[in-house]
Formats: C-alpha cells, sequence, structure tokens
C-alpha cells in the first residue's frame, strides 16, 4: 500500500509506529485541537489509516525500526552488563530513558493573565493640595 494521500494521516500512522501515544501522534501530524486522544480514536477508526496502520507494523523490520531495536538492544547489554564500567552503564541507562522520552519536561499550560499596578504617591510636602497625614506606624 502506498503513503496515505492525506499527509496529516500518514505522519500520525508514522508516528504511531514509533510508539507515540495517540495524543502524542495526533501533535506530531500536525493537529491542533483541544481533545487529541479523541480525535486519535477518531482517525484510528478510519479504514485507510487503520489498514496503513496495521501495513507498517507488519513492515516494522524495516531499517529504520530494526535500528532503533538495535540501538536500545546494545544499550540496554552495555547497562546491564556486570564487567562494564559503571559510568558506561549509568550513561547507557540515561540514553534509554531520553529515547524513551523520561525526560521530557512536564507539559504546563499557562495563561496569560493581565495584572494592573497601582502607583500610591504620598505628598509629605504639607502645602500640596493633596497631602494627607499618614497614621502612625505600629
Amino acid at each position: 500500500m502506498p503513503p496515505l494521500e492525506n499527509a496529516r494521516h500518514e505522519k500520525f500512522c508514522q508516528a504511531m509506529l514509533t510508539g507515540m501515544s495517540m495524543s502524542d501522534a495526533v501533535r506530531e501530524a500536525g493537529y491542533h485541537i483541544k481533545e487529541p486522544n479523541n480525535y486519535g480514536y477518531r482517525l484510528a477508526r478510519i479504514p485507510a489509516v487503520a489498514a496503513r496502520r496495521r501495513e507498517l507494523q507488519g513492515d516494522s523490520a524495516s531499517d529504520t525500526v530494526k535500528s532503533v531495536i538495535e540501538r536500545k538492544g546494545r544499550l540496554c547489554q552495555i547497562a546491564w552488563d556486570k564487567e562494564a564500567r559503571h559510568s558506561d552503564a549509568i550513561a547507557a541507562i540515561a540514553e534509554l530513558n531520553k529515547m524513551e522520552g523520561i525526560y521530557l519536561p512536564a507539559k504546563s499550560e499557562t495563561e496569560n493573565k493581565s495584572i494592573e499596578i497601582k502607583t500610591i504617591i504620598v505628598h509629605t510636602s504639607r502645602e500640596h493640595p493633596e497631602y494627607q497625614a499618614l497614621p502612625p506606624a505600629p
């Protein structure tokens, strides 16, 4: 089956193949919607998209996917090798964590709130028309 005509659908399928969650795959495909997980389920039910995903999953022995699996396997060997240096094992585990996205920062939504800044001017000159005597300090 050739790539899907809809580029976003194809990118969604490719993203799902790499192991992304449905929400992340929807975002990766270029959709900017409020509920990406729900939209991902809708995309996955489209017959052409479902067929393409099955085909890509069956073709998981492709060079790209195979190389990722091979790299992860090699890093696991280094990480758990009893004869490896401690620093090499730690570096291998760190690299595996990066590949899995464990170190990604937590997503947070910020709100743009405007604030009002008030300036209080106290006139200490008794001659000024807006002079007010300040209460004594507690």
